[in-house]
């Protein structure tokens, strides 16, 4: 789905500067990251009621779930009306700091309203069954079911690019009830799966929401590396230079959503993991966490070598970035593969409160660098922001976090972090240096793409996957109980 989602947004986004220019496109693009500042007013919720869904769940302890599931309704709801406030105050306010990009305020104020509704209709609807459903375990039926809405939303808005002329505005509105669908969806599936268990009347339980203030520090760092380049690119450079920069991004976003996606799916594993004092939980943890070196180094390679050709495929090479720029963009993504485990695991042990210094200081270093260094070197002062924080304080911290806090006994291991950065990108290098043979270059168009890109992958693989066979236990590990689960079915 992630790869189908990839060729499906960049086809849209081409479709898009098609019809309206690249300046509406990096309209677009900037209205979505305004509007994820939204979702700072849900305030941590969700993540404070399902770690205080696990102990319950775990125990089979019904009128608690009962009267968190309801205590977490009556929570969202009061959330979600500061969002519709919030969103139309920023839909009218934020397109007078654009008057001089050549579009319509009105025509911006219509197009952020609608992104707004797009953004807050799931938090309405949608996201307490989904939490509801993780909590069970059950986390790949969501990501199914999100995978499949955004497949079935790009289509609708490619038919209507392609074959009508519809405005800009209807194709958001269809986004709108495409969101209501999903979540009508997910609220059955969730009723299904709990049946007699949700005590409907159940009085509700507001305890959770006491943990959302350290909570909200987690939440704001991650608009800040997230949803904050688009909207600092859009003011102090140019619209054209967000639909340059969010190529890259919403590429790498879907790569690290993935893989995000799949931990994701074993934290509710983790957290009756932690709550049950299971002796077993680091093995687990180490198996997974050198699997997910080892792939991230692998992406990392595959997308520092191939991605500006495939970007030149999909829409010319005058919207491709320096090879500075692209290594920075492979290496925040390499950061934001490997941080998901760390954040499950800090968030499967509750230690919300622990990370919080540091939380507010990579978020604060990543916009200082980023906003000083945007006017006078632009998307580079950006990209070079978000990998200082990333790998000075967001990797390395939390790293420590779960060393010194739930694994007390066993020594963290550093050098291991560094040499995984190191080995991806002394393979990138060799990659590409194989890739620049005459016989292979000669090769043109798309099946010369598609040659060089199993080429690439292939070689990367090869290396990558030995070194970490060779050095790691761990990871033979890994690979042993994946082989085992493949046999198995």
């Amino acid at each position: 789905m992630t790869f189908l989602n990839i060729i499906l947004g960049m086809y849209e986004i081409r479709l898009l500067i098609e019809r309206y220019g690249s300046a509406v496109n990096g309209l677009m693009q900037t209205g979505n990251q305004l509007m994820s500042y939204v979702t700072l007013l849900e305030a941590g919720i969700g993540a404070s009621y399902v770690y205080s869904l696990y102990k319950p769940v775990a125990e089979q302890k019904n009128d608690e779930i009962s009267s968190l599931y309801a205590g977490y309704k009556v929570s969202i709801r009061k959330a979600v009306i500061k969002m519709l406030i919030f969103a139309g105050l920023a839909s009218v306010l934020y397109p007078l700091l654009l008057k001089n990009s050549g579009i319509g305020y009105w025509f911006m104020v219509s197009i952020f309203i609608l992104q707004s509704a797009r953004k807050i209709v799931p938090y309405f609807i949608t996201l307490v069954p989904q939490n509801m459903i993780i909590v069970m375990e059950r986390r790949y039926i969501v990501s199914a079911l999100n995978g499949l809405s955004t497949i079935i939303t790009y289509l609708a808005e490619i038919i209507l690019l392609r074959y009508t002329k519809l405005p800009l505005q209807f194709l958001l509105l269809i986004c709108v009830v495409i969101a209501v669908a999903s979540g009508i969806i997910n609220e059955v599936i969730m009723r299904k799966m709990y049946g007699a268990r949700l005590q409907h009347n159940a009085k509700p339980d507001l305890t959770p929401n006491k943990m959302t203030r350290d909570v909200m520090v987690g939440n704001i760092s991650s608009m800040a590396f997230n949803s904050t380049d688009n909207i600092v690119i859009s003011i102090l450079g140019s619209l054209s230079s967000v639909t340059l920069y969010s190529n890259y991004n919403m590429i790498s976003n879907q790569v690290t959503n993935l893989i995000s996606n799949i931990i994701n799916g074993a934290s509710a594993s983790f957290g009756l993991k932690i709550a049950g004092k299971d002796d077993n939980t680091y093995y687990s943890f180490r198996e997974l966490f050198t699997g997910i070196l080892c792939v991230g180094g692998i992406i990392t390679a595959v997308f520092t070598v191939m991605i500006n050709e495939f970007i030149t495929l999909c829409f010319g090479d005058k919207y491709c970035l320096s090879l500075l720029n692209v290594v920075m963009f492979a290496y925040i993504m390499y950061a934001n593969i490997v941080f998901p485990i760390l954040a499950m695991m800090n968030g499967a042990a509750g230690l919300y409160k622990e990370s919080r210094n540091f939380t507010i200081f990579q978020a604060v270093l990543n916009l200082a660098i980023t906003i000083t260094l945007v006017p006078i070197i632009g998307i580079t002062g950006a990209l070079l922001g978000t990998l200082v924080a990333r790998f000075a304080v967001t990797v390395p911290m939390n790293y420590r976090l779960i060393y010194k806090y739930i694994f007390k006994e066993q020594k963290a291991r550093y050098l291991e972090l560094i040499v995984a950065v190191l080995v991806s990108g002394a393979v990138a290098l060799l990659t590409a240096e194989i890739n620049q043979f005459s016989a292979i270059q000669g090769i043109a168009g798309v099946f010369g793409f598609i040659v060089r890109l199993v080429i690439s992958t292939g070689v990367v693989v090869a290396l990558v996957g030995m070194f970490w066979i060779v050095t790691s236990k761990d990871f033979r590990r890994f690979l042993m109980r994946i082989f085992k689960m493949i046999l198995r079915r």
